[in-house]
């Protein structure tokens, strides 16, 4: 009786998880498993999976690097080769019409007292495809800030149109990852044509054989003649489905040009020219990305009229460092929007950073460094899961070591823009606590910059005032109360004051 009631219970508890489970004979069959497995698997359904072999699977499977992962090399397969356990083993499901399903596997040796070899395996795993997508989303946000970091720098150091020219499209290639990169001019003939005049990247013959035109005809109705035309950027997600890329679309696919985007490049009065990225990958420009792509363009624009303007040099200088500042409020914009409760979060903390550092004393450049790392303080939130951002109950453990994970990532991403001011970090450092206790690599006292001290107090006072998931705001005297009472040990004491004062006596308010 125990004993029937015990398989119950353990058949309820297997069947209850959330983790696929699948059970294989020696003989590589499977034998038993639960509703989660059909489900993350999405193919066959729990009934019809009873008999099947990891190697007779119905689903193509890939390695992380795309490439394919061999029947043989199943984890539940090396499990019952070597009787050695497989941990976290990644592999994507390539299911008909639908992107790859990516799940984490772990399997595991079934052994009575005696055996050496396993007479059955038990496999696990869960649905990591947004994790995955979110990686992948991180990886082209993070690679298109390097390139327009580096198109910034080039704009500001090219002494020639034609050197600014070639160096934009190599900075497309080797920091955006992009397969080829162009840059075409307007013609005004009868024919509408685009002169080429300057590429990187792999197979250039396409620039010169393409034969575009920016006139309302077949070769001109592709992304780039588009874009001169209606002066709108033109995005293409997949060359093989896109009926405009008809005629480019064979010599696309053989150079492995699966998605494209063009920019058009305008000065005070026209369209006089684009700049296209082509990608290996389908689906390769995301919103993030397209913003950013759309900076570099209007860089580039204003680089090439600036030098057919000499004069113009000095304020070609000045308008990329504003473009700088409106990418990194893009950006800041971009995270917000995934986090409805947190929005105007870090545009509140920025301001209230910038006058604590203005009473404390700090310079009016490095308070314009403290105003931009607040304003992107939480840009490493883009990799958390939406969920557990927004959850209205308390975070489990590994929830919070996820949340925790934004200061480093946050780090990576902006480390690679040339700031003159320490803005990467300060992100890193602003959960960094003067008696250790902080994150992410628990620096104390004058270990961590004044930017970051700054920070910390500000992005606490305004977490607590706030509304959250989980709780309504907590009240200023309560955020004040805090800070105080975390003075000297765990915030800055010239912060605190200066904060406190702030609002109890200059009658500073929150927009």
């Amino acid at each position: 009786m125990k004993l029937r009631e015990s398989e119950a219970m353990y058949r309820s508890l297997v069947a209850a998880m959330a983790e696929g489970v699948v059970f294989q004979a020696a003989s590589g069959d499977v034998i038993a498993t639960n509703p989660a497995a059909a489900r993350i698997l999405g193919g066959p359904s729990e009934r019809r999976l009873f008999g099947l072999k990891s190697d007779t699977v119905p689903w193509p499977c890939i390695r992380e690097d795309g490439t394919p992962f061999p029947a043989e090399s199943h984890p539940s397969m090396v499990t019952l080769r070597t009787g050695q356990p497989q941990q976290d083993v990644v592999m994507g499901l390539c299911q008909p019409d639908r992107a790859p399903t990516w799940i984490s596997i772990n399997s595991q040796p079934l052994l009575f007292a005696g055996e050496t070899a396993p007479h059955a395996v038990v496999t696990t795993f869960h649905d990591i495809t947004g994790r995955k997508q979110a990686e992948r989303a991180l990886h082209r946000l993070n690679r298109t800030l390097r390139t327009l970091s580096a198109a910034d720098a080039a704009v500001v150091r090219a002494t020639t149109e034609q050197e600014l020219l070639d160096e934009m499209c190599r900075i497309g290639v080797e920091f955006g990852g992009y397969r080829l990169a162009w840059i075409g001019f307007v013609e005004h003939d009868e024919a509408k044509s685009i002169r080429p005049v300057a590429w990187a990247g792999e197979h250039p013959e396409f620039v010169q054989t393409a034969n575009i035109t920016w006139a309302d005809t077949e070769r001109g109705r592709g992304p780039t003649g588009t874009a001169i035309r209606t002066g709108e950027v033109q995005i293409n997600q997949d060359v093989a489905t896109n009926p405009n890329m008809l005629p480019w679309r064979a010599d696309m696919l053989r150079y492995g040009f699966n998605a494209c985007i063009t920019l058009p490049l305008k000065n005070k009065s026209e369209v006089f020219g684009s700049v296209a990225f082509y990608a290996s990958e389908q689906d390769a420009f995301g919103p993030e990305e397209v913003v950013l792509l759309k900076e570099l363009a209007g860089d580039l624009a204003f680089g090439i009229s600036a030098r057919r303007d000499r004069a113009g040099h000095e304020a070609a200088l000045s308008v990329v460092q504003e473009n700088l500042k409106s990418t990194v409020q893009a950006i800041a914009a971009a995270v917000e929007m995934r986090d409805v409760y947190t929005a105007g979060h870090q545009r509140r903390v920025a301001d209230l950073a910038v006058a604590i550092a203005r009473a404390i004393g700090l310079t009016e450049e490095q308070i314009e460094g403290v105003f931009l790392a607040g304003l992107i303080h939480d840009v490493g939130k883009i990799n958390v899961p939406a969920e557990i951002l927004s959850k209205p109950g308390k975070l489990t453990p590994l929830e919070f070591q996820m949340v925790q994970t934004h200061a480093q990532t946050g780090y990576d991403i902006v480390k690679g823009i040339k700031f003159p001011w320490p803005v990467a970090q300060a992100i890193l450092q602003h959960h960094e606590r003067l008696d250790g206790s902080g994150y992410p690599n628990h620096l104390k006292g004058e270990d961590i910059l004044i930017e970051a001290k700054i920070l910390a107090v500000a992005d606490v006072v305004d977490a607590m005032v706030s509304h959250r998931p989980y709780r309504a705001g907590l009240g200023l005297d309560a955020a004040l109360a805090e800070i105080e009472a975390g003075k000297n040990r765990i915030y800055d004491p010239a912060a605190v004051d200066a904060c406190v004062a702030l609002f109890r006596q200059k009658g500073f308010k929150f927009n």
